[in-house]
């Protein structure tokens, strides 16, 4: 079973016609050592029904902030509420901070 906390949406960048980045804190600051390749899973409740929605981390490691993207999907209840309604204060609940720890590898192909 998951466990879930909260993270703070402090700002929304609209980007293109049908995205947007949403960048977060949390207070646990550990929580922001993050690599390439690492998404977080939020959940929100539509009524009677939860939805979980996995977006990519978009920050270098090392970065000050946490930041995700999420482009609307026609139909997508997450990506809709995300792109119309989401609003710099609110909180999303998250699973597993983050998840998982894929990389590419460095060394270079032979």
């Amino acid at each position: 079973m998951a466990h879930f906390h909260e993270l703070t949406v402090t700002n929304i960048e609209k980007t293109i016609k049908d995205a947007v980045v949403v960048t977060l804190s949390s207070p646990d600051t550990e929580a922001f050592d993050v690599i390439q390749g690492q998404y977080l899973t939020f959940r929100r409740d539509f009524g009677e029904t939860e939805v979980r929605r996995s977006y990519s981390i978009c920050v270098e490691r090392g970065s000050p902030q946490l930041r995700v993207g999420i482009k609307q999907v026609a139909g997508g209840a997450f990506s809709t509420w995300a792109k119309k309604d989401l609003q710099v204060r609110d909180t999303l609940e998250n699973a597993r901070f983050p998840a998982p720890k894929t990389v590419m590898r460095e060394t270079p192909i032979r």
